[in-house]
């Protein structure tokens, strides 16, 4: 099948689904951010946690050749900042949501038995699924190589599996297009004047978290490291030749973006925002909430970029790899 046939395949099931739950043939496999534990919501994870476990269960469904949806409404509704690609994965509807049947893959959860299925693929996964039409994959994990054996018919979706990045890039790729919100355009234009005065600009990811970012996380950097991210990223343009280039940082700490825009006084122009980001899944649900266009934002400026550096944590990496682009570690460039 092609990715042709698949969206009109989804189009169809759309156009001619019956609100009053009469037979639906069709199977489905719909990603979801909304995990419980009886009637409490757990951790799924941030940001780049949710797409990588988002983008892996994109490639199942189409092992699997199940319809794909995306239920995204925590702690606000994705399709403010995203929209469908190249189909309405956001047109769940209240009866295929009725009557899911939750699959939970997030960290350990993704097991060995797990592992072992997803490797010999075809009934082997249906097992996980116990057979049923609708099921809910909360997912965090994006272990594309478990798919080997469909290198092909990824292929045949636009996805190129050879590579992580090129794989999450195409999965990516094929379900988001980044439609910044009214209250952000001025922001998004802002950067888009920044990148056309600059031949060259580097992005950099640095989190910080804790008690500045409002909320806990084991993969923190320091604020005392961020003239270290600096020189780096200095290296890293006088390696390259670069003599004129930008700075974009993202970073959940107002003193990191001080540090910086000190450093490269008179060097280079630098590109933050005051806005702090958020961790959609660890900040208190009304900050998350408010913060998570912001958070959509700077990820999507930080793709945008020429280059990306990151520090610890996914937000950078999976920045970098939407856009097919090999993130650096700061670390890495440091003697």
């Amino acid at each position: 099948m092609s990715i042709t046939s698949y969206i009109e395949r989804h189009d169809n099931y759309i156009r001619n689904r019956s609100d009053e739950g009469v037979e639906r043939n069709e199977r489905v496999l719909v990603f979801s951010v909304n995990r419980f534990r009886g009637d409490q919501r757990v951790v799924v994870g941030g940001f780049a946690d949710r797409l990588k476990g988002m983008c892996f269960s994109y490639l199942v469904a189409l092992i699997t050749n199940r319809l794909f949806f995306v239920e995204w409404n925590n702690p606000s509704d994705i399709t403010s900042s995203f929209v469908p690609k190249l189909f309405g994965w956001d047109q769940l509807d209240d009866y295929d949501a009725s009557v899911m049947k939750q699959v939970d893959w997030v960290d350990t959860n993704l097991d060995e038995q797990v592992k072992l299925a997803l490797r010999e693929g075809g009934e082997s996964i249906e097992g996980l699924f116990g057979g049923e039409r609708v099921v809910k994959v909360n997912s965090n994990q994006f272990p594309h190589s478990l798919l080997s054996d469909y290198s092909k018919l990824f292929s045949d979706y636009g996805i190129d599996w050879a590579s992580y990045k090129g794989c999450f890039s195409g999965a990516f790729n094929s379900l988001f297009e980044y439609s910044p919100p009214e209250d952000k355009m001025k922001s998004f234009k802002a950067f888009g004047q920044f990148r056309e005065s600059n031949v060259v600009v580097i992005g950099a990811q640095f989190r910080v978290g804790g008690t500045s970012g409002g909320w806990k996380d084991p993969q923190l950097e320091d604020v005392e490291n961020a003239p270290m991210l600096a020189k780096a990223i200095e290296t890293f343009a006088s390696d390259r030749g670069y003599n004129k280039f930008g700075v974009y940082i993202t970073t959940d700490n107002q003193d990191v973006k001080n540090i910086l825009a000190d450093y490269f006084l008179g060097k280079a122009e630098v590109f933050f925002f005051e806005e702090r980001p958020t961790h959609l899944d660890r900040s208190t649900t009304e900050d998350a909430a408010r913060g998570a266009d912001q958070v959509y934002l700077e990820h999507t400026l930080l793709s945008l970029s020429d280059h990306v550096i990151v520090g610890k944590g996914g937000f950078g990496l999976t920045a970098a790899y939407r856009e097919n682009k090999t993130p650096v570690k700061y670390t890495s460039l440091l003697d």
